[in-house]
C-alpha cells in the first residue's frame, strides 16, 4: 500500500557474535532496495524466495478416524460446513462452534422461507439440513472463541455428550478490507480477535498433550500481502508463528495457508456482495392485495402486485368525484397486515402515531 517505502527483514542468529552480525547487516543496507526477507548464516546471505513444490503425503499427516471428536471453530461458515461433510464421511463426531445461535430445528423451514438466499443464516440452515441427511453426529454450539469462559462451557458440553475432544480445527476469522489509513483500532481488533485471542484461548484450554492434533486455518495472504489486509495478514501470521512455537510437542499443531476456496468462504462472499446473488423466481402468495414474494438485491423482503382498477375492489370502490381511482389511507394499513401475514407473522401488531397528510 506504500509503494515508495521498501522494507526488509533480516533474520539474525541470536547466538552470533557482534562482528558476525555487523557484516551481513551492512550488506543488507547496501543491497538493492526491495521488499525482502534475508538471513545471514556463516559468511553467506540467504534471501527468501518462493518456489513451487509438489504436494506429497507425509507420514505424520493428520488422520481422522471414527474415534475422533472434532471441535470446529467458525464451524457455520462455508468452509467449516464443507469440512464437516468430509469429517462425517470419515466417521468423526463434529461440534460446530459459532457466535450466532442456531434456531430450533422446528423453525428451520419457516426461516428458510422468510430469509433471502444470500442471508448468512439461510446459507447455514441449508448446509445443516444437508448435513442432517448424512450419517454421523453433529452438534452446534454458540460461543465466542475469544471468551475463555464461553469456551469452557462449550467444551464441557461436548465432554458430557461425546467424551474427550481429540482434534480442533480453528477456522474462525473476520476480514475487513480497507486501506491502512482508513482503519480504526476497533476494526483492526475485530479482525485480530478471532485468530489471535481465539488461538490464545485454545492454547489455554488445550495445553500440549490434551489433543491428538490441532489445525489452524491461516491464509496465503501472509505470502501475497494483498492491499487492504494489513490486519488480516498479521492475524494469520500469528497462527503460523503459534504452530512453529508448538512444533515437536505431544499435540501435533499445524497451520494451513489456504488460498481462495471455490464458491465458498469469505472471498466468495465478498465477490457475491459485488456481483449480486440470484434471488430466484418470485413465489405466489394467497393474500388478496399481493401477488408474489421476492427479495431485494440487499436481501430485504419485497412483495409485488400488479393492480388493475376494475379488478381490485380497494381501488375500484374508492374514487374521486371525477372518477379517478385511489388507494385510501386504510388501504395502506391493510397492505401492512397482509404483508405480515404473507411473511408468516400471524399475530396481532400495533401501529402508533399514524398520520394521513393527503
Amino acid at each position: 500500500e506504500l509503494p515508495g517505502i521498501p522494507w526488509a527483514v533480516l533474520y539474525i542468529d541470536a547466538n552470533a557474535k557482534h562482528k558476525a552480525v555487523l557484516a551481513p547487516f551492512l550488506e543488507q543496507l547496501l543491497a538493492p532496495p526491495g521488499n525482502t526477507g534475508a538471513a545471514p548464516r556463516g559468511d553467506r546471505r540467504y534471501e527468501q524466495i518462493w518456489k513451487p513444490r509438489p504436494l506429497q503425503s507425509a507420514k505424520d499427516d493428520i488422520a481422522v478416524t471414527a474415534e475422533d471428536v472434532v471441535l470446529l471453530t467458525g464451524g457455520l461458515g462455508g468452509i467449516g460446513l464443507t469440512l464437516t461433510e468430509e469429517l462425517l464421511k470419515k466417521g468423526a463426531r463434529v461440534a460446530l462452534l459459532s457466535r450466532q445461535e442456531i434456531p430450533n430445528r422446528a423453525e428451520w423451514d419457516r426461516q428458510l422461507e422468510n430469509l433471502a438466499p444470500n442471508d448468512k443464516m439461510a446459507l447455514r440452515l441449508k448446509a445443516l439440513k444437508k448435513l442432517d441427511a448424512l450419517d454421523g453426529e453433529v452438534m452446534t454450539l454458540a460461543a465466542d472463541i475469544s471468551n475463555v469462559e464461553d469456551m469452557r462451557k462449550a467444551i464441557d458440553l461436548i465432554h458430557q455428550n461425546w467424551g474427550r475432544i481429540t482434534g480442533v480445527i480453528h477456522a474462525a476469522g473476520v476480514i475487513d478490507d480497507a486501506p491502512i489509513l482508513s482503519k480504526s483500532p476497533g476494526s483492526i481488533s475485530d479482525v485480530l480477535t478471532p485468530k489471535v485471542q481465539g488461538t490464545q484461548v485454545l492454547d489455554t484450554l488445550f495445553p500440549d498433550g490434551t489433543l491428538k492434533w490441532m489445525a489452524l486455518f491461516s491464509s496465503s495472504s501472509t505470502v501475497t500481502a494483498p492491499a487492504g489486509q494489513v490486519d488480516y495478514v498479521a492475524a494469520n501470521e500469528y497462527l503460523n508463528a503459534f504452530a512453529k512455537a508448538r512444533a515437536g510437542g505431544k499435540t501435533k499443531v499445524v497451520t494451513i495457508d489456504w488460498g481462495i476456496w471455490s464458491e465458498i468462504g469469505m472471498a466468495a462472499q465478498a465477490m457475491d456482495s459485488r456481483t449480486g446473488v440470484d434471488m430466484g423466481e418470485p413465489k405466489p402468495v394467497k393474500e388478496p392485495l399481493l401477488d408474489a414474494a421476492t427479495f431485494s438485491d440487499e436481501g430485504d423482503r419485497r412483495f409485488i402486485a400488479k393492480w388493475r382498477t376494475k379488478e381490485q375492489w380497494v381501488l375500484h370502490e374508492h374514487r374521486t368525484r371525477a372518477g379517478d381511482a385511489l388507494l385510501p389511507g386504510t388501504g395502506y394499513l391493510e397492505l401492512a397486515a397482509q404483508a405480515m401475514e404473507a411473511q408468516g407473522e400471524s399475530g396481532s401488531f400495533e401501529i402508533r402515531d399514524l398520520n394521513f397528510l393527503r
